[in-house]
């Protein structure tokens, strides 16, 4: 709050970069997402992190708090992981498709070079054709 007596207007003050997770709203801290991260990536949920930070001498953070930062993460990987799979799914099949398209082609080879009279790509003649044409 302004320390102006006539003034009295709150004053939003950041204290580190934040993020919005939708268009209206309250901003999101980043470093509570990236605890959110390290939740569910390495420490191992919201109980562990509460025993860390008590190792630490550090203030505890509400256990509810903890799984809202978790939660928001959550669906942040999920989301990723989501387009990864996508991504890696077209991928894959592209490579199936052209490998597919591999086989077809040498398949298409060795029959031509089956065939009597296909050396090339050339003109195949029957045959009973005049001796002229050959």
């Amino acid at each position: 709050m302004c320390s102006n007596w006539e003034c009295r207007a709150v004053n939003l003050v950041s204290y580190g970069t934040t993020h919005h997770n939708k268009t209206n709203g309250k901003p999101c801290f980043e470093i509570n997402t990236k605890l959110g991260f390290a939740m569910i990536d390495s420490i191992g949920g919201a109980v562990k992190v509460n025993n860390f930070l008590a190792t630490l001498d550090l203030k505890l953070i509400s256990l509810e708090n903890l799984k809202e930062m978790e939660r928001r993460a959550g669906e942040v990987i999920e989301a990723l992981s989501a387009e990864s799979q996508r991504r890696s799914a077209e991928e894959a099949y592209k490579k199936e498709m052209e490998d597919i398209a591999k086989e077809e082609i040498q398949e298409s080879r060795q029959k031509m070079e089956e065939a009597d009279g296909i050396e090339d790509l050339g003109v195949w003649l029957p045959p009973d054709s005049s001796p002229l044409l050959r």
